[in-house]
């Protein structure tokens, strides 16, 4: 049982970590969609 339980929560903390993964590609992303958009008005 305690392995189960250990198991579980392992897979638990990789999603988290996954997730957290996900969050700064999403993060990146939008920064740089900020960046081109900016330089893009600042060009016009």
């Amino acid at each position: 049982m305690g392995s189960v339980a250990y198991l579980y929560k392992h897979r638990r903390n990789e999603r988290h970590i996954s997730l957290s993964k996900v969050s700064v590609i999403l993060a990146n992303l939008a920064l740089w969609a900020a960046v081109i958009t900016g330089l893009a008005i600042i060009a016009r």
